[in-house]
């Protein structure tokens, strides 16, 4: 068969959680547009953060630690997943054990019936292999990882495996996978929650992995757009955001993630054999409260090369890199107590118990230092 051109598109963090378990006769509606546009695609692929209900087995020991769990009902993924044109998922991230083992098998049943590939995390005795997809005379290679420093849940009393994120082990399967693919895309769940820049060390790591052969490396986790860089003709996309999360009723209100998540790319990218990738299309998403997701008529271009430059100076500049991470941990989440959605900034003011959330900024400060 003769070797023709692709195109393939990133989609960030796909959680179906919240309101689109709540609402379900409202997601077709929701995801229309950018349904549409990513039809008209080859091949697309993303970080599925959610596992399919588990059939009331939750991971209470994580709740109790971390505060959130995430699931989804298997009637909501086997409708959107055809509606976004899902080719492969990254299943490793940390919130895929959310529901346990048994969340991980229906997951992985609900994909099979579907069609969509999966790696990065499974059931058995060994980890699930590459994604290897061929197309158009073209094989296109996948494979996935999750950093510690996001607090995956390892399941090793269990069957649950999934790919943790070591250098020189992504190095080597890189090597080895490129051997027998035109093109090699790398997954990676990894960076500084709600943080717009990436770290210094995955700045150098990515591009190892360049080197080594990945074409594409797909970041995600921190929930925000960071800027992409092009390192020897290759994309470096450090983080696309949320592509969609569901929004959530907490202590009775209903809540949604920071105002930063709201944004997000969907870089479609060229892929011709014997030809380093490059870019067709990014347009700028959108989802709107409630979870609708559209595209905007404003680009994020401008917005992406000022935090490019940014970034380039806050990892030159350690004042710079000082101020940056205090406007994230502290300015920021300040704004987002009072005005972030679904709040009354007027309520807030009266709300002392929220108060002691402000108590997370250290924290966010010192994970920034990485």
């Amino acid at each position: 068969m003769k070797k023709t051109a692709l195109t393939a598109a990133l989609l960030g963090d796909v959680s179906l959680n919240g309101l689109f378990n709540k609402e379900p006769e409202k997601n077709r509606d929701r995801f229309k547009e950018v349904g549409e546009l990513l039809q008209m695609t080859d091949l697309v692929f993303a970080n599925l953060e959610t596992p399919v209900w588990g059939e009331g087995n939750l991971h209470h020991d994580k709740k109790k630690r971390m505060g959130v769990l995430l699931y989804s009902g298997r009637e909501v993924v086997e409708e959107v997943m055809p509606i976004l044109n899902i080719s492969a998922v990254s299943l490793a991230n940390n919130h895929i054990y959310d529901c346990m083992e048994k969340g991980l098998e229906n997951t992985v049943h609900c994909l099979e019936a579907l069609g969509v590939m999966f790696t990065g995390a499974g059931c058995g005795p060994s980890l699930p292999g590459p994604v290897k997809i061929e197309k158009n005379g073209q094989v296109i290679g996948f494979l996935a990882y999750v950093h510690e420093s996001t607090h995956p849940l390892t399941g090793s009393e269990t069957g649950f495996r999934i790919n943790l994120y070591n250098e020189e082990a992504i190095i080597a399967a890189v090597t080895e996978l490129k051997k027998t693919c035109d093109h090699v895309i790398l997954s990676l769940h990894w960076g500084v929650d709600y943080s717009f820049y990436p770290t210094r060390y995955q700045r150098e790591a990515a591009r190892r992995f360049i080197d080594a052969g990945a074409d594409i490396i797909l970041g995600h986790h921190p929930h925000t757009v960071q800027p992409y860089e092009v390192y020897n003709d290759r994309f470096i996309f450090y983080s696309l955001g949320s592509f969609c999360f569901g929004d959530f009723v907490y202590e009775g209100k209903l809540r949604g993630l920071k105002r930063k998540t709201k944004k997000t790319v969907l870089p479609i990218i060229g892929l011709e054999p014997d030809r380093a990738p490059y870019m067709v299309a990014c347009p700028s998403l959108e989802e709107l409260p409630g979870n609708r997701v559209t595209v905007r008529k404003r680009s994020l271009d401008r917005f992406l090369a000022a935090k490019r430059v940014m970034m380039r100076l806050k990892h030159r500049f350690k004042a710079v890199d000082f101020f940056t991470n205090l406007k994230e941990a502290f300015i920021d989440r300040g704004i987002e107590y009072f005005f972030g959605y679904y709040r009354n900034p007027f309520a807030q003011l009266f709300d002392l118990k929220n108060l002691k959330k402000f108590r997370y900024g250290l924290r966010d400060y010192k994970g920034r230092h990485q």
